[in-house]
């Protein structure tokens, strides 16, 4: 497959785009036998996938089982569909697919008492005017340090 590379200028400003290619895996469904009730689960739902696979092998080394969604029609599913319990969601703000409000509002619907980290680059309160009438308990801004967001979930 070939990259295609696009240059434009901004003001003083040149820069250069590299359309790359992505190649997306299917998801994979994970035996709930994987993950004791000992063992909390997290759900993190990235659309990132360089950020996804790094938050969930942190959060896998400090002791978590982790489930990943790259988009909220997959957070929907796993939500629905996860026959072990989902202690909390690592949920980004922007998401192609099903909406954050909604992947929000269905994953309370669905594990009631589920923990929502939200994760995003905005400001908090940007967050919640995009969140309109959603509450948020747990938000972390991007870039966060690992240790800050094993501290939001535990």
């Amino acid at each position: 497959m070939a990259l295609s590379k696009h240059e434009f200028h901004l003001g003083m400003s040149r820069a250069t785009v590299l359309n790359v290619p992505l190649v997306f895996q299917p998801m994979i469904e994970t035996d709930p036998k994987q993950s004791p009730n000992s063992i909390p689960t997290i759900l993190v739902v990235e659309d990132e996938t360089i950020l996804r696979g790094a938050v969930a092998k942190g959060l896998q080394k400090n002791g978590f089982f982790v489930l990943q969604a790259p988009d909220g029609n997959h957070a929907m599913h796993l939500l629905a569909t996860y026959a072990g319990e989902i202690h909390c969601m690592v949920l980004d703000v922007t998401l192609p697919g099903t909406p954050s409000p909604e992947v929000f509002k269905g994953a309370q619907r669905l594990r009631p008492g589920i923990r929502i980290v939200i994760a995003s680059a905005h400001t908090r309160q940007t967050c919640e005017s995009c969140l309109a009438g959603i509450e948020i308990e747990c938000f972390i801004r991007k870039p966060f340090r690992l240790a800050e967001l094993v501290n939001l979930i535990s």
